[in-house]
């Protein structure tokens, strides 16, 4: 069976609010939110700590960065949401 994948948006935070004064973001295939944080994680060397969001029904989560002013937020996505997201963006790392 396939794992599913995971759309993850890294971005900066202002007064604990997204402020996407930049922004990284990730295609993972993993087989839980968990995981593709995992491997996040491990490219970029943070550590994080989830706050809210639930995986079961589709919502987006947010994880918070233990380390500096940065959240993720992480999406599960079919293959239409990969193609919609290889469209709209131009810049996205494939883990």
């Amino acid at each position: 069976m396939n794992k599913p994948t995971y759309f993850i948006e890294m971005t900066d935070t202002f007064g604990g609010e997204a402020n996407y004064c930049w922004v990284n973001r990730f295609l993972v295939s993993a087989s839980s939110p968990r995981g593709a944080m995992r491997r996040v994680c491990a490219r970029t060397g943070d550590s994080v700590r989830f706050q809210y969001g639930a995986s079961d029904a589709g919502e987006t989560q947010r994880w918070d960065s233990t380390r500096g002013c940065v959240c993720y937020f992480v999406e599960c996505l079919d293959a239409d949401g990969i193609e919609s997201v290889n469209r709209n963006y131009s810049r996205i790392e494939v883990l």
